[in-house]
């Protein structure tokens, strides 16, 4: 029983750190990512600021894919863990009702309950 819910505290925890320290991290990094640049107290011509605009959506192109990238691999990390973590659940509660059928004869397993 104990190991069980050490199993599925670690589960938790992991989730959380993903959620937490990767998930929202990059997502607040990627919404500050500004794609245009505005100069101040500058002349420029309109060929100039296309210019200045085209690098900056460059240079934010390129780490907001970089971000993505991160993110997609942290969802990927999250839904292993969620999977792993269902597992732990469902062997603890396996384990739980095979624990009740031994000292409760009277409990009839649950295969026996249906009809497939």
């Amino acid at each position: 029983m104990r190991q069980g819910i050490d199993q599925l505290d670690d589960r938790v925890s992991k989730i959380n750190r993903i959620t937490e320290c990767v998930l929202e991290r990059n997502l607040r990094q990627m919404s500050s990512v500004s794609l245009v640049s505005l100069p101040f107290n500058q002349m420029f011509s309109l060929s100039q600021f296309v210019c200045l605009q085209e690098e900056s959506i460059r240079k934010g192109s390129l780490i907001l894919n970089e971000k993505s990238k991160e993110l997609e691999a942290a969802l990927i990390d999250l839904v292993q863990e969620n999977k792993a973590l269902a597992d732990v659940m469902h062997a603890h509660s396996k384990s739980e009702m095979l624990q009740e059928v031994t000292n409760n004869q009277k409990i009839q397993p649950r295969s026996r309950m249906y009809c497939w």
